[in-house]
């Protein structure tokens, strides 16, 4: 008896259990962005509406130390069918490391799908995802979740390439950049400009004509507030407003040679390697130049929101820089070399 009333008093008994997925979007826009990108992975488990509020795009995760992506992909040698793979992430954060794939794919279990990766680079890497580049094929892919994202064929190969937001969303936007040198006249050079959105069979290309005098090489593309930014090695600064779908040289002059363009919080910033001279001898620094709006000028010594920390890779002239935010304050300032990997 006094089991059965125990039981029916258990049953009776209220509950203050709350359905995930009724809790008030802001309240969860502010907890999600308090988590890292990996949380976000495992936060869109949990039901629809969280996956579909975190696939909106606009939720950004915390400021930590970037996961680094360290990968090869090669053919089988005597069966051009098969494709080994290694792929590896390292969580700096917590010192550790995660073998994604480490062996042959088997035939039929994604093996065609791999062979895009061989001898594929990378263009660029954010919101947890890699754009990758094999000649024409662009394509991104998420270490986290395995996911591919074929995106259409572009006719000939870009220089560089970026994404608005995060690929996931409606509104991201692909943008594909290259200078068409002719050899000629300067009037015959171009600039190819080519925008697509997910779901789109074909790029839409824009032809601009080429101002920029010699051989300046682009390096660096960024997106900010509706409009893609291109960079080139003496400082010029071209912009693509994606409304207008008009290009406009914002800074023209020969000036000095820049090695990265990055966005922080709606501004645009330009960093230089330099070498610093002292008393004691010659150490490698970074100066970084603003881009004033107003006067379209660079303005040097205006930092972004929080310090940088720069990191060189060996045998590439692309550099690798991070907030020196939340863990990673303690690298502010400092510039370190690294093996051959990317973060993510």
């Amino acid at each position: 008896m006094e089991l059965k009333s125990a039981k029916k008093k258990c049953e009776q008994a209220p509950t203050s259990f709350q359905r995930y997925d009724l809790l008030p979007d802001d309240a969860l826009r502010l907890i999600f962005s308090k988590t890292s990108f990996v949380d976000h992975i495992r936060l869109k488990l949990v039901c629809k509406s969280w996956k579909k509020l975190l696939d909106g795009g606009d939720i950004k995760s915390a400021s930590i130390l970037p996961w680094i992506m360290f990968y090869r992909w090669r053919p089988v040698d005597g069966d051009e069918g098969l494709v080994k793979g290694l792929c590896k992430l390292y969580d700096p954060s917590h010192c550790k490391t995660y073998t994604l794939e480490n062996g042959i794919t088997k035939r039929g279990s994604g093996s065609k799908e791999r062979h895009k990766f061989v001898g594929a680079g990378i263009l660029e890497s954010k919101f947890g995802w890699v754009l990758f580049q094999n000649r024409t094929s662009l394509f991104l892919y998420c270490p986290f979740t395995s996911e591919v994202i074929d995106l259409p064929e572009l006719e000939r190969p870009p220089a560089l390439a970026t994404f608005s937001s995060n690929p996931t969303s409606a509104d991201c936007l692909f943008f594909a950049f290259r200078r068409d040198r002719m050899g000629g006249s300067a009037a015959t050079d171009s600039i190819s400009i080519s925008l697509c959105r997910r779901g789109d069979h074909a790029w839409k290309t824009f032809q601009v004509l080429d101002s920029i005098t010699g051989s300046s090489f682009i390096r660096g593309v960024a997106y900010s507030n509706g409009a893609f930014y291109c960079l080139f090695e003496r400082g010029e600064l071209g912009a693509f407003n994606v409304a207008t779908e008009q290009w406009d040289m914002l800074f023209s002059k020969r000036w000095r040679y820049s090695y990265y363009l990055f966005e922080s919080d709606g501004q645009l910033f330009s960093v230089q390697f330099i070498t610093i001279k002292s008393w004691y001898g010659c150490r490698a620094g970074y100066s970084i130049w603003r881009y004033d709006f107003s006067s379209r000028n660079w303005v040097q010594g205006a930092s972004p929101a929080g310090h940088l920390a720069a990191f060189t890779i060996p045998g590439i002239w692309l550099p690798m820089l991070i907030t020196a935010a939340g863990e990673a304050t303690q690298l502010a300032g400092l510039l370190r070399s690294c093996l051959s990997l990317h973060t993510v």
